[in-house]
């Protein structure tokens, strides 16, 4: 992976370096990126891997609660996310939307 930050209108993104991060001997952090990955494929919803730049979100923390807790992490792709005036695709928002909600169908811990 380059490590570039990704365009709109290539798919929800899937930051698969914090599912690494948050990954600890309690919960199967592989299982949650396979399914949604495996989500993705079958309802033909368009993705793209991030290997994020820096910063983080709340996942890392939820998934070590008390034994751990199933967590996943999905965004939209954005461009100009610090500015005034963000750039995005509406298509990526509904991906990200089906993505989510077809994951919520399909989990199974």
């Amino acid at each position: 992976m380059d490590g570039k930050v990704k365009v709109t209108r290539e798919g929800v993104l899937i930051p698969e370096e914090l599912f690494r991060e948050m990954m600890s001997a309690y919960v199967k952090m592989e299982q949650v990126l396979a399914t949604l990955e495996k989500v993705a494929e079958k309802e033909n919803i368009t993705y793209q891997i991030k290997q994020p730049l820096g910063g983080g979100t709340d996942g890392g923390p939820i998934s070590q609660t008390r034994h751990g807790v199933p967590t996943g992490v999905v965004s939209v792709p954005c461009r100009y996310i610090h500015s005034a005036i963000s750039l995005l695709q509406l298509r990526d928002i509904m991906a990200t939307i089906d993505l989510v909600y077809g994951f919520t169908q399909t989990w199974k811990p």
